[in-house]
């Protein structure tokens, strides 16, 4: 099933290879986001090019979106919220999520929407490699 994986995944233009200093910068200045009172304006106050999906809102609260798509019958790839992507593998009796992004929006309730089976993940895939 791995090499399945990386057979799919392999020369994708849409991922993003960063540094952990590319990641710790981008997760510093999405955290420093605004939004108005009414979740209608996202301000950028940094100099960094950010991404936002923007699905609804509760209150005050802007909700973030994932974007996933279905590569195959067993892989559903999740887009986070910049050029991050995510993998899930559904396997007979289990899946693997390989990577878990960056760490913002609902993950869980996206992944718990394509499969329902006892879940496995891998927080970080080295590409140094």
């Amino acid at each position: 099933m791995l090499e399945q994986f990386c057979e799919t995944v392999s020369g994708q233009s849409d991922i993003w290879y960063a540094t952990n200093l590319e990641i710790c910068n981008y997760v510093s200045a999405f955290s420093r986001l605004r939004a108005n009172v009414g979740g209608t304006l996202v301000q950028n106050p940094t100099i960094l090019d950010l991404t936002v999906s923007l699905a609804g809102r509760a209150g005050s609260r802007v909700t973030l979106r994932f974007r996933t798509a279905t590569l195959s019958p067993r892989i559903t790839r999740i887009g986070g919220f910049h050029t991050e992507r995510m993998y899930l593998i559904k396997g007979a009796r289990a899946a693997v999520l390989l990577d878990t992004g960056c760490g913002f929006g609902d993950l869980r309730t996206c992944v718990a929407s394509h499969t329902d089976k006892p879940l496995m993940w891998c927080k970080k895939i080295d590409t140094s490699k």
